[in-house]
C-alpha cells in the first residue's frame, strides 16, 4: 500500500471505521504498511493523540432555547434586507418556476397555437365570402363554397336548369 492511501484511511483504521467488501484484507494490509513506515506510524500516533485529547475535552451542552434564538436571528436578518435585495429573490424564485413549471410545457403549448392559428386561417379562408376560393364551373356545389340564396333565387336556378335539360 502506498502512504497518501494509508494517510487517508488512518482516521477509519483507528477508529475501526472501514468498511468495505475487504474491510479484513485492507486493516492486514495497513497494519503491515504501519508496520514498515515510521512516517505513517507517527501519523497514526497523532491520531490516537488528537483522539485522547477529544475525549478529555468537556462536553458543552447547547442551551434547550438555541434554536429558537437562530430562529429569531434569521428571521430579524432576513427582515432587514433592503428592497433590492428582495426584489432578488422574487426574481430567482420566479424564474425557478418558469423553469421547472413552464419549460414543459411550452412546447405542446406552442404547437398547439400554431395548429389553431393554421387552422383558424383555414376555415376563414373558406368562410369569408370576398376571400372565397374559387371553384371550377362545372364543380358540384358544396354548401361551404356557395354564398347564401334566397328561397327564390333557389326556384328559378331550378327553373333555369329544367328548362335548359
Amino acid at each position: 500500500m502506498k502512504c497518501a492511501t494509508v494517510r487517508s484511511n488512518l482516521a477509519g483504521y483507528l477508529d475501526d471505521g472501514l468498511v468495505s467488501a475487504a474491510s479484513d484484507f485492507e486493516r492486514v494490509q495497513m497494519r503491515k504498511h504501519l508496520d514498515a513506515c515510521a512516517n505513517c506510524r507517527e501519523e497514526l500516533q497523532r491520531y490516537r493523540k488528537l483522539s485522547l485529547l477529544l475525549s478529555r475535552a468537556p462536553r458543552v451542552v447547547p442551551p434547550a432555547d438555541l434554536a429558537v434564538r437562530i430562529k429569531v436571528a434569521a428571521a430579524q436578518k432576513q427582515s432587514m434586507q433592503s428592497w433590492k435585495l428582495r426584489w432578488a429573490g422574487v426574481r430567482d424564485r420566479a424564474e425557478i418556476l418558469m423553469d421547472n413549471v413552464f419549460r414543459p410545457v411550452m412546447v405542446p403549448a406552442t404547437g398547439g397555437f400554431f395548429s389553431a392559428v393554421l387552422v383558424f386561417v383555414v376555415v376563414l379562408h373558406m368562410m369569408v365570402p370576398g376571400i372565397s376560393i374559387q371553384a371550377v364551373p362545372n364543380d358540384v356545389p358544396l354548401n361551404l363554397m356557395q354564398p347564401a340564396e334566397t328561397d327564390y333565387a333557389f326556384r328559378q336556378s331550378r327553373q333555369l336548369g329544367a328548362r335548359a335539360a
